[in-house]
């Protein structure tokens, strides 16, 4: 495969038991501070009907130079709670910013990442979760990385964030996005 994502890191994404202290944690550590806000995340749809919208605390902090999101499901069974679930607290997920969503997922569809879940997140963007078979995959598509990203339980997912319409993504995945992608009413 020669196409790469271009794609900008944003930041690493932890799935954890307790939001706050994690993040007090990394205060006393690190300096810094941590911003937090509840935010409800969309079921992933028929790409795991099994799960479900979930309450979620998010919070976006700067420590040492690197943004680190720390997530605490406060509700629901959805793709985070499935990873708490699964692995355990820990890193869940490689975030970053690329141009366009669409082309992006694209990409790294061609790749063979599975979608877990995309969705509007505010008029002019757009975030899809992804996973891939081994993560010698995940170091090819953003360009070659001599590190291994996963875990002892797998590949870390990657998130990707960037603008988005709805027509793009649907002219590019058909029907499978409007499954896949819940339109807001503000979408063209």
């Amino acid at each position: 495969m020669t196409a790469k994502l271009e794609a900008q890191g944003f930041h690493i994404g932890m799935v954890v038991e307790d939001a706050r202290a994690i993040a007090a944690e990394y205060e006393s550590l690190l300096g810094g501070t941590c911003e937090f806000w509840e935010y409800v995340k969309p079921p992933p749809g028929p790409v795991a009907p099994n799960l479900e919208a979930s309450r979620l605390l998010i919070g976006y902090g700067r420590f040492g130079g690197m943004t680190i999101e720390i997530i605490q499901v406060l509700e629901g069974h959805g793709i985070h709670a499935d990873f708490i679930a699964k692995r355990g607290s820990g890193v869940q997920h490689l975030g970053f910013w690329v141009a366009d969503l669409s082309k992006a997922l694209e990409t790294a569809l061609t790749w063979g990442a599975t979608l877990n879940s995309a969705h509007f997140v505010g008029p002019q963007a757009a975030v899809a979760n992804f996973s891939v078979a081994e993560p010698r995959q995940v170091a090819s598509m953003i360009g070659e990385l001599p590190i291994y990203i996963g875990t002892a339980n797998g590949p870390v997912d990657l998130e990707l964030l960037g603008p988005a319409t709805f027509r793009s993504l649907r002219q590019r995945f058909g029907a499978r996005t409007a499954a896949i992608i819940d339109k807001p009413e503000w979408a063209d």
